[in-house]
């Protein structure tokens, strides 16, 4: 960021953020404390505030990951009856959400719901609690990805929080173009894209991470 920055480039950041302001025009993120708070209320009202669970995170290395295992824990450690039997990294991948998620039914078969850092890594939940004929545990989470939406609608996954891909994107691209344009700069350096919570209700309007009106 530093490079560009010197030779008068501007920068647009979309969905990374950097820890320092004036280097980038614009740092463009999606809110994943509000995702993942919002996902994890509905999980906990779906395990009816008592259970054992599990946790699959989509990627410790990854600060957005961190941020939504943070936002879980925010809510769901608030209720003394919601009891965590595993906590592991899935690396965001639907292959290692399976694979995990096999080894937790084996370790712990009593285990009511499963929480989980992407999309991808809920949908291989998914496929491991199908593969046990498991269709009574809960299953949540974050990016709301067409495939996230069919299991909404199918009822394997509960719910999930829609991230604003194409919104953020196009954002971005507007910005850039005035500033390159006009020489207008953003109002704000930091912009949040709320998440847009995901369930039977509304599944049918999500299309490439865009509500249709």
């Amino acid at each position: 960021m530093k490079k560009p920055k010197k030779a008068g480039i501007p920068v647009v950041l979309i969905n990374r953020e950097i820890p320092v302001d004036d280097v980038a025009l614009e740092q463009i993120t999606h809110n994943n404390f509000q995702a993942g708070s919002e996902v994890a209320n509905v999980f906990v009202e779906k395990m009816a505030e008592k259970g054992k669970y599990a946790e699959l995170t989509c990627n410790l290395a990854d600060n957005n990951c961190v941020t939504r295992s943070k936002s879980f824990h925010q809510v769901i450690d608030q209720y003394p009856d919601m009891v965590s039997v595993a906590k592991q990294d899935a690396k965001g991948t639907l292959i290692d959400g399976k694979r995990i998620m096999d080894s937790i039914l084996q370790a712990h078969p009593d285990v009511k719901g499963v929480i989980c850092g992407n999309g991808p890594v809920a949908l291989g939940a998914i496929a491991a609690l199908k593969a046990a004929n498991r269709s009574d545990v809960i299953v949540v989470g974050i990016d709301g990805s067409n495939d996230e939406r069919d299991a909404v609608k199918a009822g394997t996954l509960q719910a999930t929080v829609m991230l604003q891909a194409q919104a953020i994107a196009a954002q971005g691209v507007t910005d850039l173009d005035n500033y390159l344009q006009k020489g207008e700069k953003p109002a704000k350096q930091r912009v949040m894209f709320r998440g847009i919570l995901i369930t039977q209700d509304n599944a049918d309007k999500v299309q490439d991470f865009n509500i249709k009106s």
